[in-house]
C-alpha cells in the first residue's frame, strides 16, 4: 500500500508539472543566426558568402535608386524615417516655450526647410569664414585658423574624442582621427 501513495505522488507531480508547462508563456525564439538567408545550393566551402546570406540577395534585389542594399541599409532607413517623423512631429508645434529643445528643433528644421531663403541667401552666411580663411598669410595665421575651427565649426586637421578601449572593454580611452 506504501508504494501506492508513491506512485500517486509522483502522478500528481507529473500532472502539476504538465499543467503548469502547459499554461506557462512560450520562451521567445532567440535566433544567432537567420537561416532562412542561407542558400542550401551553394556548398559553404565554395562560397561561404552566397551560402550564407545567399537567400536574402534573391528575395531582397537592390532598388534601382540605392547603390547597395542589405539588412542594415533598411534599417537605417527604418530608423531615419522614424527620426524624420519625429523631427517634423515637433517642428509642427506652434507652441513650444521659448528657449524648450522642442523650439530649437522647430527653428533649427525651419530653418534648413525655407529653400528660398537659402536661395535667396546664397553663401552670404559663409562670407566671414571664407574672408577669414583668405587672410591666412603665415603660419602662424594657420594655427591660429585651425584653432578657431576646432573650436568653432568642424576639426579640420583632426578629431579628438573617448571611445572604448578595443583591448579592454571595461576601459574608455582617447582616442584621436584625421579631419
Amino acid at each position: 500500500m506504501k508504494w501506492f501513495g508513491s506512485i500517486l505522488t509522483i502522478l500528481s507531480i507529473a500532472i502539476l508539472s504538465a499543467w503548469l508547462t502547459g499554461c506557462s508563456k512560450p520562451e521567445p525564439e532567440i535566433k544567432g543566426f537567420d537561416t532562412s538567408s542561407i542558400d542550401s545550393t551553394v556548398r559553404p566551402q565554395d562560397d561561404f558568402y552566397s551560402w550564407a546570406v545567399g537567400s536574402w540577395i534573391k528575395n531582397n534585389p537592390i532598388p534601382e535608386d540605392q547603390s547597395r542594399w542589405s539588412a542594415f541599409v533598411i534599417l537605417s532607413e527604418d530608423a531615419g524615417k522614424q527620426v524624420r517623423e519625429i523631427i517634423e512631429e515637433t517642428a509642427s508645434d506652434k507652441h513650444a516655450d521659448k528657449g524648450s529643445i522642442e523650439q530649437k528643433i522647430r527653428d533649427f528644421y525651419k530653418s534648413g526647410m525655407d529653400s528660398v531663403k537659402i536661395e535667396q541667401e546664397g553663401l552670404s552666411p559663409l562670407l566671414p569664414e571664407i574672408e577669414r580663411i583668405g587672410k591666412i598669410s603665415n603660419k602662424d595665421d594657420v594655427s591660429a585658423q585651425i584653432a578657431y575651427m576646432h573650436k568653432y565649426i568642424s576639426a579640420p586637421v583632426f578629431g579628438f574624442f573617448s571611445t572604448i578601449d578595443s583591448k579592454n572593454s571595461d576601459s574608455v580611452i582617447a582616442a584621436i582621427y584625421q579631419g
